[in-house]
């Protein structure tokens, strides 16, 4: 994924969830992307980026990276840039859609959207 397709993703997350006041991201190498600090410049959002050395100021994406390290990366030897974005693009559904979560009790994804929508839907 290029600068240019996180851009997009961020303009398409803003329009449909409102902008952030605040970013927090790493400041290591992972967070070099020169577009995405325009970004978030030109629309006047915070940036708060985590000490060096200090993963424990931003948990829940260091727990992320290790269920995906151990649950994606770590099972193959990839061959190919393709097969690596296959892999990776087939991982993150099945985390995000169909994976239960605990923070979700126990419900995926998919199953905790369909309820808030039922929810959503007999409170109207």
């Amino acid at each position: 994924m290029t600068s240019f397709d996180v851009v997009r993703v961020l303009d398409q997350l803003v329009a449909f969830h409102g902008k952030p006041t605040t970013i927090k991201s790493d400041n290591g190498p992972e967070f070099v992307a020169k577009k995405v600090q325009e970004w978030i410049e030109n629309r006047r959002i915070n940036a708060r980026f985590i000490d060096p050395g200090s993963p424990w100021q931003n948990g829940h994406n260091e727990s992320f990276n290790s269920v995906f390290r151990d649950g994606c990366l770590n099972r193959w030897l990839f061959e190919s840039v393709r097969e690596t974005r296959e892999a990776t693009e087939a991982w993150l559904y099945e985390y995000n859609v169909e994976r239960p979560h605990g923070s979700l009790s126990g419900r995926s994804p998919g199953l905790f959207f369909e309820q808030w929508e039922e929810e959503q839907r007999e409170a109207a």
